[in-house]
């Protein structure tokens, strides 16, 4: 029996009673905590200096933006006078992988993209630029990519919105929450012991549970031995689970950072 899968878009919503139907995902690619430095030391010497910035401004740069997200050029095709041939991606051109990285990238990591160019060719290291995608999107299989097609166009037209990474949002519906917040001792120690029941009933660890799943495969009831029914809802979540005190010690933090 063969099964054939179809993406769909995800169903849409007025968030903001304004006519405006679109899908909303906080769920998106967070900045990556891992980072490079030049040391005071370093900086004492100017030609040491020099060679560190050098190799920064390297990374930034288009070759170099290049090399990480797309791999060497030994790696991509050519056009008959050498060139890098491009193909067209999300409105601008971007480098197209070689049938033999392609086929290596098959046998090796099994059309893992991101494994394969880090476990095998080193690239893809999350610091010094912004990786891009269209080499995942010739990884996708031809039949599935129409449906990545379709999550494209919705993003481009609006149908789609998701969390971005700048700075000066003044609609904060778009702030993404870093991937890590700095919480302070204090608060550290709140959240090591006082949200146990928490961890206990809401938790997205392999191998451990969410009652949220549960309640939308079985509906509301008692789950980890916490009475979850539709009339005790909140209670148990917001003061028995203390979620309410969890969200607080989250919300300081982030508003330090920001």
């Amino acid at each position: 029996m063969i099964i054939s899968l179809s993406p769909i878009l995800p169903a849409v919503a007025d968030w903001r009673n304004d006519g405006k139907y679109f899908h909303y995902t906080e769920s998106w690619r967070s900045v990556k905590t891992e980072g490079w430095f030049i040391t005071a030391e370093t900086a004492k010497d100017s030609a040491k200096l020099a060679r560190s910035l050098k190799l920064f401004d390297y990374l930034y740069g288009e070759e170099g933006n290049r090399l990480m997200s797309y791999g060497p050029d030994g790696y991509l095709a050519k056009n008959t006078d050498g060139s890098i041939k491009t193909m067209a991606y999300q409105g601008k051109q971007v480098p197209v992988l070689s049938d033999d990285c392609k086929k290596q990238l098959k046998d090796l990591a099994q059309g893992n993209y991101t494994n394969y160019y880090r476990y095998w060719l080193g690239a893809t290291y999350p610091v010094g630029y912004v990786k891009q995608q269209g080499m995942e999107y010739q990884t996708v299989s031809t039949k599935a990519q129409p449906g990545l097609d379709d999550i494209n166009n919705a993003i481009a037209l609006k149908v789609l919105e998701h969390v971005n990474f700048k700075s000066d949002n003044t609609d904060h519906l778009y702030d993404i929450v870093p991937t890590t917040l700095a919480f302070n001792e204090a608060e550290q120690t709140q959240l090591t012991s006082n949200f146990n029941d928490l961890s206990t009933c809401i938790n997205n660890t392999k191998g451990k549970s969410n009652v949220w799943s549960n309640i939308v495969m079985t509906g509301f009831g008692s789950y980890s031995n916490f009475d979850f029914a539709k009339d005790k809802y909140l209670t148990t979540v917001n003061t028995t689970l203390n979620l309410t005190g969890f969200v607080a010690i989250q919300n300081a933090a982030f508003a330090r950072m920001k």
